[in-house]
């Protein structure tokens, strides 16, 4: 059973920092035909665009404000897109301008058993896709080898089809952290019916912390792009509307998951609370059982520790005088403390070993 932490990044350009050093795209340029797969600076995007008739620009990295104003120009990126790809911490959303189509979306990770989110932009523009990353490293690599090999339609197809594939891509990505925390909570459902300690709170909090971070994820992307498949748009084909009704009944599923799991650990901490108050019922009847014993043991003691003389009156305690009176006490008191046990077994008011061994059962 592992736990993990959650940092979420937000790293934003500190003002009046030198620029940093131009950032180079990472460039597909492909066709039906062939592709190219070279690592070049914006202004070969024009010459790129004319030959082939998809070409993919990914930037790792924001922090050229210069090389954001020259793109919006060149590009016609409209300029409050451009402030949301620089102002890091956006809700996911998808907006449509004059020029291009424009959404966020948050990337999930787990690095170091660390949940980490980061912020994505994509642009998709006339045979254009621009995405923009806050660090190196993304879920991509399955759509550059399907690019580099020609599987499937990614090669024959437009950009509105390789921006449908990108943000498949980063849905699909939910899945696996998703099925990550789905174990770990029931591996916290047994150790919470078999062990019954308080080292399960923090798991089962950390769960429900990456669950929630999740859904911030997975629940304003799914409102956004659920009006892509009904709605008509400048840059969406009718052949590609219907692959954004598959990423958001993607998005529904994974909705469902986040929910089936937060209520999974409500349950689990509930499980554990019935559990934990069942122990202590259990100590609490086992210590009242003990008291019980004692009581009618401790009158007898404090019956034979009365000052009475014996020489004084033949009734004044004559075990006293007794060779066996003190083996004959401690029997009359084993004898009573053992009476009490049969009848609280009787009436099965001792059930400790018989309580432990059905939750191990079940």
């Amino acid at each position: 059973m592992t736990t993990s932490r959650i940092r979420s990044t937000r790293r934003l350009p500190s003002v009046g920092a030198a620029p940093s050093p131009t950032p180079l795209a990472k460039v597909f340029a492909f066709g039906p035909d062939g592709f190219v797969e070279e690592q070049v600076d914006f202004h070969r995007l024009d010459a790129l665009r004319a030959t082939y008739p998809v070409v993919w620009a990914d930037v790792d990295g924001h922090g050229d404000l210069q090389l954001l104003d020259a793109l919006r120009d060149s590009l016609g990126l409209h300029h409050l897109a451009v402030e949301d790809v620089v102002n890091l911490g956006q809700r996911p959303k998808l907006e449509e301008y004059d020029e291009n189509l424009f959404v966020v979306l948050r990337e999930a990770q787990l690095t170091d058993a660390t949940l980490v989110t980061e912020q994505l932009s994509i642009f998709l523009a006339d045979g254009l896709v621009v995405s923009f990353q806050e660090a190196p490293g993304d879920v991509f690599d399955s759509v550059r080898e399907r690019i580099r090999s020609a599987r499937g339609r990614v090669r024959r197809s437009g950009a509105d089809y390789l921006f449908y594939a990108l943000i498949d891509a980063v849905v699909d990505s939910y899945f696996p952290l998703l099925e990550r925390i789905g174990d770990n909570i029931e591996a916290l459902e047994d150790a919470v019916l078999l062990e019954a300690t308080d080292d399960v709170i923090s798991p089962i909090h950390v769960a429900r912390r990456e669950l929630l971070v999740l859904r911030k994820c997975i629940d304003p992307l799914r409102d956004a792009l659920g009006r892509v498949p009904t709605e008509e748009s400048a840059f969406i084909g009718e052949e590609s509307r219907v692959y954004f009704r598959d990423v958001v009944d993607h998005l529904n599923r994974a909705h469902d998951l986040v929910d089936t799991y937060r209520d999974l650990c409500h349950s689990v901490m509930d499980s554990h609370l019935s559990v934990m108050s069942a122990r202590l019922n259990d100590v609490m009847g086992l210590l009242t059982v003990i008291s019980t014993i004692f009581i009618p043991l401790g009158f007898l003691v404090g019956v034979w520790g009365m000052n009475f003389d014996p020489a004084v009156s033949k009734w004044n305690m004559p075990e006293l005088r007794w060779e066996y009176g003190y083996p004959a006490a401690i029997a009359v008191m084993a004898l009573v403390a053992g009476a009490q046990l049969w009848f609280f077994r009787r009436r099965g008011w001792i059930r400790l070993r018989r309580r432990r061994a059905a939750m191990k059962r079940g």
